[in-house]
């Protein structure tokens, strides 16, 4: 019996020796199959994703991919993955596209293809798109230019549209006076001729030949008696860290075509120091002047005016005046004493970026510095400690959770640690230029190749998404590139040190 079973392991041994070993196929010996398979050339322009290019091939519910057909042996499908769901499974080898219409707008999506022979996966590729932004024109407004002359304004909510046309009815509201097609990206256009007694009803529509629905904004009435010129209301100031003041006042006419902004410097004459020919202003940014200093008093006053056909004015506002004085060398913002673990939660690396107000700075000039008001803190070492600033005109972020990856300047950079609570300084190696206008903001990574625990800092809810964290606890690339983040309606305090 053992003699038997002996002859049988023999026997086996030598039928598994005598099969070949599959060959299998690899990545670098396919033609066409070596790096992108997906065609980009359909789906992008100067390396960013447009919805529409390329005949619609983005849009605002459904995006269409093309591939090369691979030229592997023994095809077996391909797959198409969204996010972690399965799009399809395509059998057929000469199918080179696929549509997928089950898409919400303004959304970003991330696809893989893969090809599938007899022995597996052969090759893949990875693309990232974003749905169009289809929306109808919102915020319509109409400024007069004279009572025979309007100016009507709105926003464009859409990615790619191809033109507007705006709506002209008549007192019923039903019988279409005329319409006028002004083309991509326009917001306003000019209509002339109008009886300075009548009221008038626009609606302004954007179209695009990639959607199959088009876009209308609601419809905006106009009585054109109701155009007037009045003065500026309730004008006031403050003062910057550079000696320059920033103005505001409420606009109160809907005739202007622009404000003039005035200043008085102690017991001299008004001139004119700005000439604003715009519409809608109600904020001037007023430059520092050698002509005064540390004690000086200025006055301002703002008209509004209209030079359509003739000059008119609309008289001035009410004065406003204030003393210079030594500026502060820090300005603090947030008050509240929530504990937070932004923006010094490494784990292996974080990203935190905040957004901080103009409205909250109330100061221009090199900021040298910023502090947190630590609670706690955990001595490691923070590597790649960085922070970066750069001006905006965001106030909140977008609930994509995106991060802001362009224009950044590096104020510092390197190893850090902290061992003390209260407010603790970064000092900056490269000064940062705020010009007291747009808004900032402030991005900190930590970069290191090992788990930490959190310090912790005071933080302040506030209105809208103020901030964008992310972290990781294992490696994922600098978090200097990161894309994603979790949106927080939360900032920690900060104190910002100008020079």
């Amino acid at each position: 019996m053992q003699k038997l079973i002996y002859l049988f392991l023999i026997a086996l041994l030598m039928l598994l020796t005598s099969c070949e070993s599959p060959m299998k196929i690899q990545i670098n010996e396919l033609e066409n199959i070596e790096g992108s398979i997906i065609n980009r050339d359909l789906l992008k322009d100067d390396n960013s994703f447009s919805a529409g290019y390329e005949n619609g091939n983005i849009r605002n519910d459904q995006v269409t991919l093309n591939w090369s057909e691979t030229p592997a042996e023994g095809f077996k499908f391909y797959k198409l993955i969204r996010g972690n769901n399965d799009v399809a499974v395509l059998t057929d080898k000469n199918v080179t596209n696929y549509t997928d219409s089950t898409l919400i707008g303004n959304m970003y999506y991330d696809y893989q293809l893969t090809v599938f022979t007899e022995n597996g996966m052969v090759a893949s590729d990875t693309i990232e798109i974003k749905t169009a932004r289809w929306q109808a024109p919102t915020n319509i407004t109409v400024n007069g230019l004279s009572k025979t002359a309007i100016k009507l304004m709105w926003d464009d909510n859409s990615d790619f549209e191809n033109n507007f046309k705006i709506y002209q009815f008549d007192n019923t509201r039903i019988t279409l006076v005329d319409s006028f097609l002004v083309g991509q990206n326009v917001t306003e256009k000019i209509i002339t001729g109008l009886d300075s007694m009548a009221t008038y009803h626009f609606a302004v529509e954007a179209i695009s030949e990639w959607e199959e629905q088009e876009e209308i904004s609601q419809t905006e009435t106009v009585d054109m008696d109701d155009f007037v010129l009045i003065p500026p209301y309730n004008l006031y100031g403050t003062q910057l860290g550079d000696l320059s003041v920033s103005l505001n006042w409420v606009d109160y006419s809907n005739m202007e075509t622009g404000f003039k902004v005035e200043r008085r410097i102690n017991s001299s004459e008004f001139v004119t120091i700005a000439d604003l020919d715009m519409i809608n202003v109600e904020t001037y940014l007023s430059e520092f002047s050698n002509s005064y200093s540390i004690g000086s008093i200025l006055t301002f006053r703002v008209l509004a005016y209209n030079d359509y056909s003739g000059l008119l004015e609309s008289g001035y506002s009410n004065e406003f005046t204030l003393e210079i004085i030594e500026p502060p060398d820090y300005v603090e913002i947030g008050f509240d004493f929530a504990i937070w673990d932004y923006p010094f939660h490494p784990a292996m690396a974080s990203r935190t970026q905040v957004i901080y107000l103009s409205d909250e700075i109330q100061n221009s000039g090199y900021i040298n510095k910023i502090a947190f008001n630590i609670v706690n803190y955990n001595y490691q070492v923070m590597n790649d400690f960085t922070i970066r600033l750069k001006n905006t005109s965001l106030s909140s972020f977008s609930y994509s959770g995106a991060y802001d990856n362009d224009g950044f300047t590096t104020c510092l950079l390197g190893n850090i640690s902290i061992s003390e609570t209260g407010w603790v300084e970064f000092v900056f190696d490269t000064p940062y230029y705020y010009n007291g206008e747009e808004n900032i903001i402030v991005d900190i990574t930590i970069n290191n190749n090992y788990y930490t625990s959190s310090s912790y800092c005071y933080s302040s809810s506030v209105s809208g998404l103020r901030s964008i964290t992310n972290y990781s606890d294992s490696y994922m690339g600098n978090p200097l590139y990161w894309t994603y983040g979790n949106e927080n309606n939360r900032i920690p305090n900060i104190k910002l040190f100008f020079n």
